[in-house]
């Protein structure tokens, strides 16, 4: 198989999958959930940090996560070993559950309601790792954490997928968000690094973004790397002076960014430093999953 639905821990086919048109994700986006990829067919790549983040998403609205992590790699384990694909795409959602009284406050006694997808990793265009991407900055700003943290990866994602719709209309592959003080925060899918001078820097988490795993395992590679970097606020025009520009995500690994509305960043081509950290990120994954 290619593709498989799990609810509940139970194995569906993907064209009977069905979940309620009641549960509170498909009415308020009322969910949690995390993308994680699993090299090699098998291999789920730091679950445990995937893990670690949907607890806390988890926390964050009041939600229990009605599994373990060790639940969980098993069940994938079982999931994994019935595809015939290469690597493959997890997403684990968790909703609250079906609640059919149409109030925005949850009641009690409400049972969470888990679906994982299989399917196989988007694989994105060779040109888009030679060429990089062209990024529109985009009218739509990033939620205030004070009102939906960006940094709970819910099922509401509707600020970003307004933001795109936009960065498309404009011809562009992707949006980048700014907060209410004109700081970068990130792409819709993706962290957002920028190097001047030799430096690498990325938004901090409080500008307004989600803190990507693959984000952090960069950050964490940068330091023992010994690259010079910092997690600091980015201002629009100095994001706009960068000499590179890369994101990163668990789908995308590192990507370049070559051209922002339309204008070229430094030479417009994909940078010595970017070029040097997508071979360091690949080098580290075949280090962990050996």
């Amino acid at each position: 198989m290619s593709r498989l639905v799990s609810i509940d821990f139970k194995i569906v086919p993907s064209e009977k999958a069905v979940v309620s048109v009641m549960d509170r994700s498909f009415l308020y986006g009322d969910s949690i959930y995390e993308a994680v990829r699993a090299y090699q067919g098998t291999k789920p790549f730091l679950l445990d940090r995937h893990y670690a983040r949907l607890l806390r998403s988890a926390d964050r609205i009041g939600l229990h996560v009605p599994f373990s992590e060790k639940d969980l790699r098993s069940h994938l384990d079982e999931l994994l070993s019935q595809v015939d694909h290469g690597d493959s795409y997890v997403r684990i959602v968790v909703t609250r559950g079906i609640d059919d009284r149409f109030d925005v406050a949850p009641h009690e006694g409400l049972k969470p309601l888990t679906v994982i997808f299989v399917n196989p990793v988007h694989q994105y265009a060779k040109s888009l790792y030679e060429d990089g991407l062209n990024v529109a900055l985009v009218s739509v700003r990033r939620n205030l954490p004070s009102a939906v943290d960006p940094n709970i990866k819910t099922g509401n994602y509707m600020n970003n997928v307004i933001a795109k719709i936009e960065a498309q209309s404009r011809g562009a592959n992707d949006a980048i968000m700014l907060n209410h003080e004109d700081c970068v925060t990130e792409c819709t899918t993706s962290n957002l690094f920028v190097v001047k001078d030799g430096v690498v820097m990325t938004p901090e988490v409080r500008s307004g973004l989600l803190e990507g795993v693959s984000r952090r395992l960069l950050l964490d590679l940068l330091k023992r790397e010994d690259i010079p970097f910092r997690e600091t606020l980015i201002s629009k025009e100095s994001f706009l002076q960068s000499d590179e520009i890369f994101v990163t995500s668990t789908t995308k690994e590192i990507m370049p960014v070559t051209m922002v509305d339309d204008r070229p960043v430094g030479s417009g081509k994909p940078g010595e430093m970017t070029q040097k950290l997508m071979g360091l990120f690949h080098e580290e994954v075949c280090r962990l999953l050996s």
